[in-house]
């Protein structure tokens, strides 16, 4: 009971914070804000337990199908890959649009589902892998997952990582595959030499993958103001060739400041009830007060990506 209330509140605070970007949307007449806009997703699974103390970071199959059908409508919207918004970073002469660029974290089995609606969409998209765990069959590292595992009637779609035969389809379906660390430990928190392994590892079983070179990483757990990278972090990435790097703090990213904040690029969170008008918004660039509730989560330690505790079996 408590960890479905729990599992409710949040869900009605992310839906009121989101109502503050549709305020927005609609104040402007529906007009996407010019920058770079970038979607975080995690997985896509069906049937996940939500009723928990934990966040699944999970869209359904069907509902990420609308939330591209949803994307589609908006006039003025550019969906691009990671080489271009690598070139992006490069070019002074940026004209003022809307670019959008999707995006997955860790690399579960079930993102498939998703590429190929992408696919389908002639749509692109990054997925930042943790390349320790390819072929493994759980994230050790996420405890929801572990849990999830530990269920009696689990189902391995729900938290598997991705196989190499998985991501040679992501490939083959368009799919960009980039830097997530390699054992999703936080950057920020390392020593020299444990950094230099995390990125070299990474960056090596990518590039043997056959993804091309790696331009991209989004920080495990990914807040500044947690700790999970600094400028020592973003200085060495740059030594390494990577051109751009993502983090979880939330907002639009101005094209103005895009180069100068290459290596600290903004997100915007989607969950399962972002549909019609609110994924629209947040598609468009609007995220309304998001930035400020976390920054206040992150200030009194309300909000972690690392839960406390693994929630009981005979949770619903």
């Amino acid at each position: 009971m408590r960890s479905h209330i729990i599992s409710r509140l949040k869900s009605i605070a992310l839906w009121l914070t989101g109502m503050t970007a549709v305020v927005e949307f609609l104040v402007h007449g529906k007009k996407p804000k010019p920058g770079l806009t970038i979607l975080c997703y995690h997985r896509t699974a069906e049937g996940i337990p939500v009723h928990t103390s934990y966040d699944s970071f999970n869209v359904s199959p069907r509902t990420f199908k609308k939330q591209m059908l949803a994307l589609r409508s908006i006039r003025g919207v550019k969906v691009v890959s990671a080489k271009t918004v690598a070139g992006l970073l490069k070019d002074s002469t940026v004209s003022p649009e809307n670019y959008v660029l999707i995006t997955f974290d860790d690399g579960y089995q079930n993102v498939l589902d998703a590429a190929k609606v992408l696919h389908q969409e002639n749509y692109s998209a990054v997925i930042f892998v943790v390349t320790d765990y390819i072929g493994k069959p759980v994230f050790d590292f996420n405890t929801y997952d572990v849990w999830c595992q530990g269920l009696p009637n689990s189902e391995p779609n729900w938290y598997k990582p991705l196989s190499l035969a998985d991501c040679q389809e992501l490939l083959r379906l368009g799919i960009e595959i980039q830097l997530h660390g390699h054992s999703h430990r936080p950057l920020g928190s390392l020593q020299d030499d444990d950094l230099k392994e995390e990125i070299t590892n990474s960056k090596a079983t990518i590039e043997r993958l056959g993804a091309g070179d790696a331009i991209a990483l989004a920080y495990p757990y990914g807040s500044s103001r947690a700790g999970h990278f600094n400028e020592h972090v973003e200085a060495y990435l740059k030594t390494k060739g990577i051109q751009f790097a993502v983090s979880t703090d939330a907002g639009t990213n101005p094209l103005r400041d895009l180069k100068n904040h290459a290596y600290r690029l903004l997100r915007i969170p989607i969950h399962e009830h972002d549909r019609g008008l609110l994924f629209q918004a947040k598609a468009a660039g609007y995220c309304g007060i998001l930035p400020l509730v976390k920054a206040a989560a992150y200030r009194t330690g309300v909000w972690t990506r690392v839960p406390p505790r693994a929630p009981t079996v005979s949770e619903p």
